[in-house]
Order: structure tokens, then sequence, then C-alpha cells
């Protein structure tokens, strides 16, 4: 069995959004208010590192623009039997810089 592809960025944000309306609903039904409840966005199987630093920013944007409070993500991530040196280093490298660069703007711009 190979590797599943991640699904665009806005089919994966598409499915999320329904999902948290349904999250809404079943809320409703029980008299809670959703905004209680904090979501998280978990990045497992995505090739959000495998890019660079603007990407993971537009795919973390997409999410907090929905209402999400966290991205959720594995490290090191590394498919065996599918990643070289290479492509790890690169990785590696596209996180360091998002680390610095991209995940402290929001706090910057007073938005988190």
């Amino acid at each position: 069995m190979g590797m599943v592809p991640p699904l665009p960025l806005g089919e994966a944000v598409a499915a999320t959004r329904r999902q948290a309306g349904e999250i809404a609903a079943a809320c409703a039904k029980v008299g809670r208010d959703p905004a209680t409840i904090r979501r998280s966005v978990p990045l497992y199987k995505s090739d959000v590192l495998r890019r660079d630093p603007e990407h993971f920013e537009a795919v973390c944007a997409a999410y907090f623009d929905e209402g999400f409070d966290d991205i959720v993500m594995c490290w090191p991530y590394v498919r065996r039997g599918f990643d070289d040196e290479a492509s790890v280093a690169a990785s590696e490298r596209t996180l360091e810089r998002a680390a610095a660069d991209v995940v402290p703007r929001p706090r910057r711009a007073g938005t988190a």
C-alpha cells in the first residue's frame, strides 16, 4: 500500500469546515457554545514542510481564517522508504525558516 497524497489545500479546508459545522450542530443540540471547543488541525500526512515557508504560512492562514486554534505536526516527518537525505534536509530547513519567520507573525501582528 503506497502513500496517499494529501488533498489540495482548498479541498482539505473545505472538508475540515464541514466537520467543524457538524461539531457546531452537535453543540447546538446540547446547548453548548461551539466557541468553547478548542480546535486543532493535524497535518500528519501533509506536504506542508516539503515546500517552503510561504506555503506553510498559507496553510496555517487558511485554517486560522476558519477559526482553528492550533496546527499540529509530527517531527521529524520522514516517510520511510520514500525520503532521501536531501529531502529530509530540505524539510528541516523549511521547518527552521517557518519557525523563525512564519510562526511568530501572528503574535507580532497582535492576532494570536
